[in-house]
């Protein structure tokens, strides 16, 4: 890793373990501390799926299952995409950041992720009267699958494709022997802030836009522990940690 590091001149490296067990081994590895920078959400929802669509369907909220085959009777089409369709969820993406007021990334992040991962990523895309009407970008690693990104077109959005989306993206990932399907980031809390009104739930805001929808598949909370990082320039790490909050 550390020659990785200074051919790419990383200033740092962090590192988000999946359980206690992966902290203890950094803790005891030489250069590794404890880190207060967050990168990635520390709570998600992880849906086992090494089971058959009834029983993968029966665990889900009834609304959930509900809005999957609502999705499925209006002849919402899914299909896995392919590189080509890249401009295709990156223009649905940037509907979404518009729409709910978060920022994107530039194509080139999503496209080198599909690079990275080959065969082991897809692009999840559903379509409604031959139009984009929702996507998802997944990456598998090991026995899990996680959810990356989604995103949905408006004009679309009362059939439910975001729904039919994720199911078609579990299958996938069953498919290719995963055990898990980790739906990837929801508050730290299962109740909301007393701040944020009842009317405004259902937008992207820390998360909570998310929250229900990801609940709905009948997986379980999950909670990470921590952030550990391993530093190669001190000075510019300080630097970085300054100028992060003016980011985006």
């Amino acid at each position: 890793m550390d020659s990785v590091a200074r051919r790419e001149r990383a200033i740092c490296v962090l590192a988000e373990p999946e359980n206690e067990g992966a902290c203890v081994v950094l803790t005891r590895a030489s250069g590794w501390r404890r880190s207060h920078t967050v990168i990635q959400p520390q709570r998600t929802v992880r849906v086992a799926i090494d089971v058959d669509d009834e029983t993968l369907l029966a665990r889900m909220k009834p609304k959930t299952r509900y809005n999957i085959r609502l999705a499925e009777r209006r002849g919402v089409d899914v299909r896995l995409g392919s590189r080509a369709d890249l401009a295709v969820f990156y223009d649905l993406l940037r509907e979404t950041s518009e729409r709910d007021g978060f920022g994107i990334h530039r194509i080139e992040y999503f496209r080198d992720i599909l690079d990275t991962f080959g065969e082991d990523a897809a692009l999840i895309l559903a379509e409604k009267d031959r139009e984009p009407a929702a996507g998802a970008l997944v990456v598998r690693f090991g026995a899990e699958a996680v959810y990356l990104y989604g995103a949905s077109a408006a004009r679309h959005q009362r059939h439910m494709a975001s729904y039919l989306v994720q199911f078609a993206a579990m299958r996938w990932a069953r498919d290719r022997g995963c055990r898990f399907y980790d739906l990837w980031g929801i508050p730290p809390t299962d109740e909301p802030p007393d701040d944020v009104p009842d009317d405004q739930l259902n937008v992207r805001q820390g998360l909570w836009g998310v929250y229900r929808f990801k609940a709905g598949f009948g997986g379980e909370m999950y909670s990470y522990p921590g952030v550990y990082e391993r530093v190669y320039s001190r000075p510019l790490v300080w630097l970085w940690r300054r100028l992060r909050p003016m980011e985006g």
